[in-house]
């Protein structure tokens, strides 16, 4: 009888251990396979920063952190290269990107403290965007961009 007990309650604290353990184990699978995939296989907004928080640090990018969701003054990431503090604004879009972000994370680069600014996206820029990041000195880093960023890492 003590045996079943004892076997009872390894089991319950094997469920227990499993339970806790499955949300870490899902994240570090969906890191990986974000690591792992293209540009074309990025779904959404979260796993697109994933991906270039990756891109970035194997292209000798340190310091990298993620800014919150919300009130993130227009950059989602913020990483140093070579002395410079980055600021980067990442942008998973099926059309092209507008002046608006350049705009944003030229105000995040401000707010951050940062000695450059950059908006990644997996599209194209419009010509407003590209006009405004070249008075300011934004960095476009367009799909061909990071694609080759990409195949570096």
């Amino acid at each position: 009888m003590p045996e079943i007990f004892f076997i009872a309650i390894l089991a319950i604290l094997c469920l227990l251990i499993v339970a806790r353990l499955a949300p870490i184990a899902r994240s570090i699978a969906r890191k990986w396979r974000i690591r792992r995939s293209g540009i074309d296989d990025i779904t959404d907004g979260q796993e697109f920063e994933i991906y270039i928080t990756h891109v970035l640090r194997k292209n000798g990018f340190k310091d990298i952190v993620t800014t919150p969701r919300t009130g993130d003054y227009g950059a989602d990431v913020i990483a140093e290269k070579d002395g410079e503090r980055y600021a980067i604004q990442c942008k998973l879009y099926s059309k092209s990107v507008g002046v608006k972000a350049v705009q944003e994370v030229f105000a995040a680069m401000l707010y951050y403290g940062c000695d450059a600014a950059a908006v990644a996206t997996n599209s194209r820029f419009s010509k407003n965007a590209i006009n405004l990041a070249e008075s300011t000195g934004v960095q476009l880093w367009d799909r061909d961009v990071l694609v080759n960023m990409g195949k570096r890492a």
